[in-house]
């Protein structure tokens, strides 16, 4: 992912438990447009380095510090991994057969949603420094960010309380929508209608 995506980007690496690593560290504050850092909660600080810290070698420095449930609240100390916030966020409890268990899926929503979060966080705290001339300290966390990945079945079931359960390859809102066999041995199809049209085109199909 990392050489995919970061093609004729530069990158470093630091020893921020050294001075020298610290000192690198407050050039690079001087010179970008923000910082981020995804460390579990309480790394920078116990490393002296920080938010106050940085802000006092740039007044204006714009912090977003993205660990994986946010830096106050009662699991702020939780260590994250994609894989264990996809539960935290529910994801897996929607994924997966009726009458089976819970499933991993794919990919770690925690990663690229928390990126996406991340980056537009940061855009308007910059647009916010080119107004004011104040930068600021942006609290993220990877787990609210991957629970907007379901934002329709928490609304459900907060206006109807409903709770969304696993439904495999089927659909709430398509019919037929599913994996089915086909001829030949392991031999299957993926059908899903979304309209009277659709269903009439599959008929005549």
């Amino acid at each position: 992912y990392f050489n995919d995506g970061q093609v004729g980007m530069k990158s470093l690496t630091i020893d921020l438990t050294r001075p020298k690593g610290k000192e690198l560290l407050r050039k690079l504050v001087l010179a970008t447009d923000f910082i981020c850092e995804n460390f579990s909660t309480g790394v920078m600080d116990r490393l002296g380095i920080g938010y106050e810290v940085l802000k006092s070698w740039r007044k204006d420095v714009i912090y977003l510090s993205l660990p994986g449930y946010g830096n106050t609240g009662p699991e702020a100390e939780y260590v994250a991994y994609g894989t264990n916030q996809l539960g935290m966020t529910g994801i897996t409890h929607l994924t997966g057969y009726v009458d089976g268990d819970p499933h991993q899926i794919a990919i770690n929503y925690g990663d690229p949603t928390a990126g996406t979060h991340a980056i537009m966080a940061i855009l308007a705290a910059m647009l916010y420094r080119k107004r004011t001339g104040k930068g600021q300290f942006i609290d993220g966390s990877q787990r609210e960010a991957g629970i907007r990945c379901i934002g329709e079945y928490i609304l459900d079931y907060q206006a109807n309380n409903k709770l969304g359960t696993r439904m495999g390859n089927r659909h709430p809102s398509m019919a037929p929508c599913g994996i089915y066999r086909s001829a030949g041995p392991d031999k299957w199809v993926a059908i899903s209608v979304t309209s009277d049209e659709e269903w009439r085109a599959l008929c005549t199909a």
